[in-house]
């Protein structure tokens, strides 16, 4: 029997609602994710940090 690999997927708003990530760090979700699609912890987890080391203009 295969196991399935594949990570759950959470909405924009579960990661807006969750306790693990600060209010500085939910402002950035809000803005990067979209309301329709499903994103794993690790594939935000990405987002945030490219997002961080982005140089400001």
């Amino acid at each position: 029997m295969a196991k399935k690999n594949q990570a759950k997927g959470y909405t924009k708003q579960q990661f807006l609602q969750s306790d693990r990530y600060s209010p500085v760090h939910k402002n950035v979700l809000d803005a990067l994710l979209t309301e329709d699609e499903t994103y794993t912890t690790d594939q935000v987890a990405k987002k945030v940090e490219q997002f961080m080391k982005k140089e400001a203009k």
